[in-house]
């Protein structure tokens, strides 16, 4: 779990109620003043949280630090690979033990990543906020075509997941959830008459 200049985890006791362990005792104390957590991912047997100037990685009972350049934007596990976004210094994948830039012809994309996925051939479908989809294969970022272009631009993407080999869900600000296939059509809609409390997707869980 994350919060604000918070990081930890909860466990059930021996009644199954869970309790919150905090783990902020375990930071450097020159990083242990910070702001919102916005992304959990487990990779590799640790445990990494983003906040916007450092992302934390947890494991073996100790948290390491790795500070932004200008701002962590987005971390996502994807196909087996931990990507974050740099908001001035692009794509990074976690490598042994630090961050790396991915390898890309244009590495420094100007607009706001908000979902990665894995597709077949070793390439990544990226969703951002305000400019649709990208695909991302031996490191050329290609835009991806999509009758719902308009839509995603008009009304934002917040979050996007792989449903399965051939539809992927995007949550928009105001149209709720729009579901598209491999071709970039979209199939179904799920939004306020479908029975959503709100049209405002802010996460996807699958």
């Amino acid at each position: 779990a994350g919060g604000q200049d918070e990081i930890g985890y909860y466990s059930p006791d021996e009644k199954g109620v869970l309790q919150y362990t905090s783990l902020k005792n375990l930071i450097p104390k020159d990083q242990n003043k910070f702001t919102d957590i916005w992304d959990i991912e487990v990779y590799k047997e640790a445990v990494f949280f983003r906040s916007w100037d450092r992302i934390f990685e947890y494991k073996d009972q100790a948290i390491q630090a790795y500070k932004a350049n200008t701002g962590w934007q987005f971390m996502k596990l994807a196909d087996d690979k931990l990507i974050a976004q740099d908001k001035g210094k692009g794509l990074f994948q976690f490598v042994y033990n630090g961050w790396e830039p991915l390898r890309a012809e244009n590495p420094v994309p100007d607009f706001e990543i908000t979902g990665i996925v894995a597709l077949n051939n070793d390439s990544l479908l990226i969703s951002t906020l305000q400019n649709g989809l990208f695909t991302l294969f031996n490191g050329v970022l290609t835009p991806k075509k999509t009758t719902a272009d308009n839509r995603f631009t008009q009304n934002h993407i917040y979050s996007f997941e792989r449903i399965n080999s051939t539809e992927f869900a995007a949550g928009t600000t105001s149209e709720g959830c729009l579901v598209i296939n491999n071709s970039g059509d979209i199939i179904q809609q799920i939004a306020l008459p479908e029975g959503l409390q709100n049209n405002n997707v802010l996460c996807i869980f699958l």
